[in-house]
């Protein structure tokens, strides 16, 4: 009984995984605060982002363009020329 609910929650949670990861990004952005572009990728997917704000410059202004983009290329892109890091 025991082994057939792990293997159960596991199925269950390497599907989720792999559903979470297969997603795609669309993004289309001119002159947005990070904020907004983290705003428009969590309302694509399962992802949520812990951070303040007050970390972002005020004046930071980003130009994003992705079609059909993995997180961790959005991420990239998002994040280049900053400071700033994320963590998976």
């Amino acid at each position: 009984m025991k082994l057939s609910i792990v293997l159960i929650l596991f199925t269950y949670t390497s599907l989720w995984a792999s559903d979470v990861s297969g997603q795609r990004i669309n993004l289309d952005l001119k002159e947005a605060p990070i904020e907004k572009v983290l705003e428009a990728i969590r309302e694509q997917g399962r992802y949520s982002f812990v951070y303040q704000s007050q970390i972002f410059p005020r004046d930071l202004k980003i130009n994003i363009r992705t079609k059909n983009a993995s997180i961790d290329s959005v991420m990239d892109k998002l994040l280049l020329n900053t400071p700033l890091y994320y963590k998976k």
